[in-house]
């Protein structure tokens, strides 16, 4: 299979929060500390961790 590289901009905020994530799960890798939240229902508790506030609230509202 071919592989072709793609380049993904990040917001920083969410960067840092990879890079702990990856440091306190030991992944190698950067690219591998995503693969592992996108494979895993830890994603979405990760990310509703490093929500906003009024955007967390936003979607709460919505989930009812």
């Amino acid at each position: 299979m071919e592989r072709i590289a793609k380049l993904i901009k990040f917001p920083a905020d969410l960067v840092a929060e990879i890079e702990k994530y990856q440091k306190e799960n030991y992944s190698s890798t950067f690219a591998g500390a995503v693969y592992d939240l996108l494979c895993s229902t830890t994603l979405i508790f990760f990310l509703l961790s490093i929500l906003p506030n009024s955007l967390r609230a936003y979607l709460s509202f919505y989930q009812k």
